[in-house]
């Protein structure tokens, strides 16, 4: 079916649609994130009075650059929320959970916990029952209703909340790339979401849908200090790009994102559907770009898949718990050591590795 007649979208699309970009590095990003945020208008966004969910993005429990949130992103957006107004006490952070990947492992190894306790924000993880709420989107969400059972529920107070997106540059296999959206979609519909895997495109409509419904104030930031390219959100080739970006617009920085790695975004088949169907803003020339120009840094990335990453993207998608756990643990085994693990090596001679040393719990 036509994604075009799932919705009828009321509004004038965001023509104004603001993305903010800065150039970064590990000495001064801290104090980048709040000037990205001022630039991005996350104050006109947000609701101060209301809580505020940070959405870490958790691709993997193991580190690697690009593929998860960093901890200077979740540390970085936290301190600039506050630094703006909004209450110390009001803002938690969601850790998505899926098939395979080991929520408490990957706090640790990507160094979540001492980013959130500088601020005495605690992570949850809402995976259980107990830890969500049943939600009745405006519009027809088919794919996801089928997929989830026509039982469609989100994270405990999130409706009505503040929702702050924490994606990393990165290309993935079956998306191109995978930004604000993907990480909107891993953190409303946590460790059932491998279900709509199959109709990847249509679940990311919904998922903007349902996000715009649930959370007005909704807001991405998104960390570029290294970007991953290739079979993506796992299997990448991090290479430091040294920049982060920020916009109350997902589509829009998702976009932008895509450009930045030599994509058309409007060549992306849900980003076009997204436009189209006035879910943000995914063209280039209709959105403004605010900071730092990125001119001498453009990108030419590609998703492209080989033969066996082929077929482990078929796992991944089956909509099986137990084929996307072999998946993961095919990544774990065969993957992390013998290619991700020198593929580092460039992030381990940087100032970057310093800064993520700096958030290991010592003892």
């Amino acid at each position: 079916m036509n994604a075009q007649k799932l919705f009828e979208q009321k509004g004038l699309m965001l023509s104004n649609s603001k993305v903010a970009c800065i150039k970064t590095s590990p000495e001064t990003v801290h104090g980048d994130y709040i000037r990205l945020l001022e630039l991005a208008g996350s104050t006109e966004a947000l609701d101060s009075t209301k809580e505020t969910f940070t959405a870490i993005d958790m691709s993997w429990h193991n580190h690697s650059p690009a593929c998860s949130s960093s901890p200077w992103q979740l540390d970085g957006v936290i301190g600039a929320l506050i630094d703006s107004g909004i209450s110390a006490g009001s803002v938690r952070a969601l850790l998505n959970e899926s098939a395979g990947i080991h929520k408490h492992f990957g706090e640790i190894l990507n160094r979540f916990q001492l980013a959130a306790k500088k601020h005495d924000v605690v992570i949850s993880h809402p995976g259980s029952d107990t830890q969500r709420t049943a939600f009745t989107p405006k519009n027809a969400t088919p794919t996801l209703s089928k997929a989830l059972n026509n039982s469609i529920s989100l994270p405990e107070g999130l409706a009505g909340a503040n929702l702050v997106l924490l994606p990393t540059m990165k290309t993935h296999s079956a998306l191109s790339i995978a930004g604000a959206t993907y990480t909107a979609f891993n953190t409303l519909f946590g460790k059932e979401r491998h279900r709509a895997l199959g109709s990847f495109d249509d679940a990311l409509l919904e998922t903007l849908a349902i996000t715009k419904d649930a959370c007005p104030g909704t807001f991405a930031v998104m960390d570029a200090s290294f970007s991953g390219d290739g079979a993506g959100p796992r299997r990448l080739m991090p290479r430091e790009t040294g920049f982060i970006l920020a916009s109350a617009d997902p589509l829009a920085l998702d976009a932008v994102a895509a450009t930045m790695m030599g994509f058309d975004p409007l060549s992306i088949s849900w980003i076009a559907q997204a436009h189209a169907l006035k879910l943000g803003c995914g063209d280039p020339s209709l959105i403004e770009i605010v900071g730092d120009s990125w001119e001498g840094h453009e990108l030419s990335y590609s998703a492209q898949s080989s033969a066996l990453e082929s077929v482990l993207w078929k796992l991944e998608s089956s909509g099986s718990p137990l084929l996307n756990r072999l998946a993961v643990l095919f990544d774990d085994l065969f993957w992390y050591v013998p290619v991700a693990e020198k593929r580092m090596k460039p992030f381990k001679k940087s100032g970057w590795f310093k800064l993520f040393e700096s958030y290991r719990k010592s003892g």
